[in-house]
């Protein structure tokens, strides 16, 4: 017998709790237990957590915790069921996210499941990331699926073995991104991680540039201290390989587009022009395949935001060598 819970940690969430919680609520596959942990939020999301007093388990905290790891801790210890699943507070689920993930949970080798990502509809900086998500999605997750080598099961669409995370994973609250940790600890032990597409969520990314550049200073610092703090312990040269590439890459491509802004404007203009194909050209594979023609205005500003993706890649690969290893909860401004 399958049992499955879902947490949701939340701090600070009136705009978009009710409609996660509801979301969680109407699977045409239900889950046994949802639990919302409440890190003591000041503003309305108490309040409208009441409301699903009758449906669901609220776990508040008398005080913040500073970080969402501690708050899917505190969830973690009241789970009795054979998985569980996570997603966030700014998230909602489609309606056969659940049924989908569940077809995974019988398979012994399998103690992870990855879900699909979309950004809610937004202006051109969600719409650009939205495609990013694309990319990711269809070309690199599936290529990890295939070689059971992922970079990161993303927090807001996760389902664990309960039994495999108590005794192989827990919490070590040590990085800003302990959806990556978890996947590393995964790997480490060489068990079986699947990905389906067919599983989505649609979570709110920041629609403001101050807001996205603190979102990804966080996830890119996690992500350096993941690498660093466990890319000694691996000892699997396949999935060794993929994550050396996958960080060197990035780490080069950023440093080339900086250094040929600088040596080369000729070369720079090339660049750009060779990244906006790239771009077109899944922005028209996107717009077909989900009905999202408006990304095809958007592609001519992926440039800036590719810039500023490289920056902060570059800028937090210094930072995680730094003794700062702060973890606090970011909170974009919701819509």
């Amino acid at each position: 017998m399958c049992s499955i819970t879902l947490i949701i940690p939340c701090f600070n969430e009136e705009k978009t709790i009710e409609r996660c919680v509801q979301s969680s609520l109407d699977q045409t596959c239900p889950f046994d237990e949802i639990i919302v942990v409440d890190d003591a939020s000041t503003d309305k999301s108490p309040e409208i957590l009441e409301k699903f007093k009758e449906k669901i388990t609220v776990i508040r905290n008398k005080k913040n915790k500073g970080a969402k790891s501690y708050a899917l801790e505190e969830g973690f210890k009241h789970i009795k069921t054979t998985w569980f699943v996570t997603t966030d507070a700014d998230t909602y689920l489609d309606k056969h996210f659940l049924e989908e993930l569940r077809k995974y949970f019988f398979d012994e080798e399998v103690v992870a499941v990855s879900g699909y990502i979309k950004s809610q509809k937004g202006n051109w900086l969600t719409s650009i990331r939205d495609l990013e998500y694309f990319i990711a999605q269809s070309v690199h997750k599936k290529a990890q699926n295939i070689i059971n080598a992922f970079l990161v099961i993303p927090g807001c669409a996760a389902a664990y073995n309960t039994e495999f995370f108590r005794k192989n994973i827990g919490f070590t609250h040590k990085t800003c991104a302990e959806d990556m940790e978890f996947t590393y600890k995964i790997n480490l032990h060489r068990k079986r991680i699947r990905y389906t597409e067919k599983a989505i969520v649609h979570t709110q990314d920041p629609s403001d540039l101050g807001s996205y550049i603190k979102q990804l200073r966080r996830w890119y610092k996690g992500s350096w201290q993941n690498f660093f703090a466990h890319f000694r312990n691996l000892n699997r040269t396949l999935y060794s390989f993929e994550l050396a590439l996958s960080y060197f890459e990035a780490l080069f491509l950023s440093l080339a587009f900086f250094i040929m802004a600088l040596i080369n404007i000729k070369g720079f203009f090339i660049m750009i022009a060779l990244q906006l194909c790239f771009y077109f050209i899944f922005a028209l594979v996107n717009a077909y395949k989900y009905k999202k023609a408006r990304i095809l205005i958007y592609v001519f500003l992926t440039p800036i935001v590719f810039g500023i993706n490289s920056y902060l890649f570059i800028e937090q690969f210094f930072a995680s060598m730094s003794k700062n290893k702060t973890t606090k909860w970011v909170s974009p401004r919701r819509t």
